[in-house]
This record gives structure tokens, C-alpha cells and sequence, in this order.
């Protein structure tokens, strides 16, 4: 049981490094880095409890979306991970069997609606379930298996293929989230990515 529970907002806050001026009328500026955090009063108040050592619980109403789970790298930049879509199970296995908190954060990528259950509530359920375990099962092996692929992609695939794979594994997504995430995720910049997209013929 939690010591304190906030609810309220979650959002997905964009912070874009300072300019030195504001553009002419009618041009646009390129801004040298755009960092996206989790925010909203909830998950605020959430994470500065928890720095104090308070045992803490959010709790948010959000839409149907997909999501990004991203770690900050040792230059304060976002790596984005995995994508999960509808009907897909969020879950640090390695966070899960060591027993620890894990070190990489989840992203709504639009308006979202997501169940969340403690372990303790969800490894009780399970024992008392056996159809419900056996599709934890399955839904925990989808998991691995895309952490696995994942992995091996930078090995066996240069980025254009990382890309194709992409389009396989995640189709229509690349229109519902926003270029850099998708490049973070291929290991490019976006410059490249609009390479391989023109290269391609995806654009023009």
C-alpha cells in the first residue's frame, strides 16, 4: 500500500532550448534541441514525493495512443527504446526479477488510456488464473521477443532496413508520431531519416 496516491494530470511536456532571437516574419528558425519529460500536477508531485522517500501511487484518465519508452543517455538526451500500441503490455522484465526500479521512462505519445496493476496484485491474480496466466505468458513472450529483435536489428540491419522493419512491425505508426522519435528509435538523426524516406520515395 502507497503512503500517498496523486491524482490528476499526466502530460507529456515539450521543452525546447532557448533562442537567441525570434525569427523574421514569414521564416522559421531551426531550434537546436527539443526535450520531451513527463509532467502534469500528478506525475510532478508524484516524483518530488518519491524524492523525499514517500511511497507513491499516480492515478490519471488518458485516451487511446501509442507509447514511447525512452532512457536519457549521459548528454541529457532522449533515446527512445521500444514503441508500444493498442492492446500491447508495458513491462521492464529485468526491473520486474531484480526486484528494482527501472531505469527507463514511459511516454504517452498522444491522448492514451492505459490499466495499471501492482505486481503483487497482478502475481496474485495470476495464481489464482490459470487462463489469465497463460495470457500474461503470451503477452510477456511478445514482449521479449521485440526486445530481442530489437537488439539484433543494430547488428544484422543497416538503417534503411531498420526502417523497413519498422514499417512491418509498426504499420501506420510512423503518421501518428513525430519524426525525431522515430529517428531516436532507428539510432539516426532525422536528417538521415528523411534521406532514407526520400531515398525510398516515401517523400519527395
Amino acid at each position: 500500500m502507497h503512503e500517498v496516491t496523486c491524482v490528476g494530470n499526466i502530460v507529456a511536456d515539450t521543452i525546447a532550448k532557448t533562442v537567441d532571437k525570434l525569427p523574421e516574419e514569414g521564416k522559421l528558425d531551426l531550434i537546436e534541441q527539443i526535450e520531451l519529460h513527463l509532467g502534469g500536477c500528478a506525475s510532478n508531485a508524484a516524483v518530488d514525493l518519491q524524492k523525499l522517500g514517500v511511497s507513491t501511487a499516480v492515478i490519471g484518465k488518458v485516451g487511446n495512443d501509442g507509447f514511447g519508452s525512452f532512457v536519457i543517455n549521459e548528454n541529457g538526451n532522449d533515446i527512445t527504446k521500444y514503441f508500444y500500441v493498442e492492446g500491447s503490455m508495458l513491462f521492464s522484465y529485468a526491473a520486474y526479477i531484480q526486484k528494482k526500479e527501472s531505469s527507463a521512462s514511459i511516454q504517452a505519445l498522444e491522448d492514451s488510456e492505459i490499466r495499471v496493476a501492482s505486481m503483487s496484485d497482478l502475481e496474485e491474480a495470476l495464481n489464482n488464473d490459470h487462463q489469465l496466466m497463460l495470457l500474461f505468458k503470451s503477452k510477456l513472450d511478445e514482449v521479449l521477443m521485440m526486445k530481442d529483435q530489437r537488439a539484433s536489428s543494430f547488428t544484422m540491419l543497416n538503417s534503411t532496413d531498420r526502417y523497413r522493419q519498422f514499417l512491418v512491425d509498426y504499420p501506420g505508426l510512423e503518421d501518428r508520431v513525430r519524426q525525431y522519435h522515430l529517428a531516436s528509435y532507428l539510432g539516426i538523426t532525422p536528417v538521415s531519416l528523411s534521406r532514407i524516406r526520400k531515398k525510398l520515395g516515401i517523400i519527395k
